[in-house]
């Protein structure tokens, strides 16, 4: 479930909701009752969180639109043609390239 004060903020709220999209797209194997005690979870829980991130970036961000129009816009501005957090910018900037995740 989504926390209700995301509708306040429609930016964050589609960065949310393209990273949960992103978990299922990506066929995440853990879970929030996952149990958090042993570290072979906690590594699936960070490739899982990754592997979101990546999905979310690559679809609210599209690598070829961004590469067209980054040098000519500053951080700020990207965010808000793209609708998306600074984060989101920060993480087209790392990612490059569309990522292709195996499991």
């Amino acid at each position: 479930m989504l926390n209700p004060k995301l509708l306040n903020d429609p930016i964050m709220h589609r960065c949310v909701l393209a990273e949960e999209l992103g978990h299922h797209i990506t066929n995440a194997a853990s879970t929030l009752l996952t149990e958090n005690g042993n570290s072979q979870n906690k590594i699936q829980k960070l490739l899982d969180e990754y592997r979101a991130i990546v999905w979310a970036t690559n679809f609210l961000v599209p690598h070829d639109e961004f590469t067209k129009i980054c040098k000519l816009l500053s951080d700020d501005e990207l965010a808000d043609y793209f609708m998306v957090t600074s984060d989101y910018i920060r993480y087209r900037r790392l990612i490059k390239k569309e990522l292709v995740i195996s499991e």
